[in-house]
């Protein structure tokens, strides 16, 4: 671990091949032995499909801290941002793969051998491997029943079909998780922006092209709200107001996170700083003019989704440079401020 937290965002390696790395060196340590004690995991949680995008497990932990640092984004950004940006989900939900198929290996398993006969003997107990098993299975809409696991054929075909009835519920639990307009401590969901721009559940396009990591950055922070804009530090600042003779500090309402680097007193959100802010109008119409595109029949909201949802690699570069070139603009004017 130590080896790639040296040279994460110090160089231009391909971003499948820390992940790959992760896949092949760490997991297998994180997860040793996962099939046993994996089951204790899932029965801590109050309720396991509400938390499954939750997970403060140890091995998520450490998961966390590595995408966030290949990413370069700062401790506290979204956790499931982050994943999204990569296409992965929480390890708790390698894990239940892992216990599904010591369940799928066991129920096959000849009855002369003692394993299956500790088995047998154990697997009507609360918290059971079959007891968890069927639990899963029930949430993702499968039935183990379907399937005589004591043929070779029908054990593949019955891991193949649960895998893909799992990342089916998944991907439906992320869909949900990152549209809920309240976050999961209730609050507003910081990602509204995101869930906006974020299409389908995979690796995203701009870190497999863009080689930069200043670029890759950047862009990350955008799109998953862990930037310096009003529209996310506001959330972190108080006012004071005054109740019944009462002075208190409150949060600052969105309506009043104006932009500070331009005279048109609006909330300076994403849309804004890319699209609207006159203060960065110059790297802007160089921008836009490279693409011929009119901002006075393009609606903005339409033309942000576009652009982070862009597939060819000129796009794709180009719009990673000038989020690159605003952001740095930004930080100098703000120093002297």
């Amino acid at each position: 671990m130590g080896a790639i937290k040296i040279n994460l965002n110090t160089n231009y390696m391909p971003i499948k091949i820390y992940l790959n790395s992760f896949d092949t060196l760490i997991r297998p340590i994180l997860t040793y032995g996962c099939e046993i004690w994996g089951i204790d995991l899932l029965h801590n949680k109050r309720n396991f499909k509400e938390n499954i995008n939750n997970d403060n497990s140890k091995p998520e932990l450490l998961h966390m801290k590595f995408l966030k640092r290949l990413l370069g984004v700062n401790s506290k950004a979204s956790n499931i941002g982050t994943r999204s940006e990569f296409g992965r989900h929480p390890i708790i939900a390698y894990i239940i793969q892992q216990i599904i198929r010591y369940y799928v290996r066991l129920e096959a398993m000849p009855n002369t051998r003692l394993l299956k006969q500790i088995y047998n003997c154990t697997k009507n107990k609360p918290f059971s491997t079959a007891k968890v098993a069927n639990h899963i299975a029930t949430l993702c809409n499968f039935q183990f029943n379907k399937y005589n696991l004591e043929t070779q054929k029908d054990y593949k075909k019955c891991l193949k079909q649960f895998n893909n009835h799992w990342n089916f519920f998944l991907e439906n639990d992320w869909y949900a998780t990152l549209n809920n307009p309240r976050g999961p401590t209730g609050q507003k969901n910081k990602l509204r922006f995101y869930a906006k721009i974020k299409k389908t559940f995979c690796l995203e396009n701009y870190l497999i092209i863009v080689k930069n990591p200043e670029y890759r950055k950047y862009t990350a922070q955008l799109r998953i709200s862990a930037h310096q804009l009003e529209i996310e530090q506001g959330r972190h600042k108080r006012k004071t107001t005054t109740e019944n003779n009462v002075e208190k500090k409150v949060p600052i309402p969105e309506n009043e996170r104006i932009c500070n680097y331009c005279s048109t007193h609006s909330i300076e959100n994403e849309i804004h700083f890319l699209l609207k802010c006159s203060f960065y109008s110059d790297e802007r119409k160089d921008f836009l003019d490279s693409f011929n595109y009119d901002m006075s029949t393009v609606d903005p909201d339409s033309l942000v989704t576009e652009l982070f949802n862009r597939r060819d690699s000129e796009c794709v570069l180009k719009f990673a440079r000038y989020i690159s070139t605003l952001i740095e603009k930004r930080k100098k004017e703000t120093m002297n401020i």
